[in-house]
């Protein structure tokens, strides 16, 4: 079986050999304590996969791409892979605040809160929507990751699978730079031009 933290190494390598612009504005990673204290603070459950991927690397160090407000504004410097950022603890602490702000309209009118209690922003798309990690199993197994796409008109009730964990997906973006087949910068890539196995990386 795969290890989040082995493949996380796979991926940095894999980045700074693409010269994407990200593998020279990794933060460094946060102590456990700290992340703990973070995600309970927030009302997560401190999943383990969370404690490794925060471990790693605490997003990128560039002030630019923060606003006053404490967003993550995407730029080359934390863009990982298509429209994928990567937004350190604070920003996607910021953002899972500002997400599950609308559960209780959500509730008044379709009878659910389309943003689960239990979900934390591990990637923020710029097309608007983010890769989730269930951190309890409120809507699959622990550590399962959803999109949340407020724009998209899914059914709450039905959220939308984006990999079974963590490990697969930082695998199968590494194994994505290793085709040859994506670019280190925000751009859109037709499913069609991409291995099989990297297309779920496109929505």
């Amino acid at each position: 079986m795969a290890d989040l933290g082995d493949e996380l190494g796979r991926l940095g390598a894999v980045l700074a050999a693409a010269q994407a612009p990200v593998a020279a504005h990794w933060r460094p990673g946060l102590e456990r304590a700290e992340i703990v204290s973070r995600l309970e603070a927030d009302g997560v459950n401190p999943h383990p996969d969370l404690l490794v991927w925060y471990g790693w690397h605490d997003g990128t160090d560039t002030p630019s791409a923060t606003d006053p407000a404490g967003w993550l504004l995407t730029s080359p410097e934390n863009h990982l892979c298509l429209s994928l950022h990567v937004p350190t603890l604070a920003q996607a602490s910021t953002q899972r605040a500002f997400d599950v702000s609308f559960n209780p309209e959500w509730k008044k009118h379709v009878g659910i809160e389309a943003y689960r209690p239990s979900w934390h922003p591990v990637l923020i798309s710029s097309d608007g929507w983010h890769v989730c990690l269930d951190s309890d199993g409120s809507a699959g197994r622990p550590g399962t990751l959803f999109v949340f796409d407020p724009q998209a008109g899914d059914d709450p009730a039905d959220p939308e699978r984006f990999f079974p964990d963590l490990t697969e997906l930082v695998a199968t973006v590494a194994d994505a730079y290793e085709s040859g087949t994506v670019p280190p910068v925000d751009t859109w890539v037709e499913p069609e031009d991409l291995p099989p196995d990297v297309r779920r990386l496109v929505r």
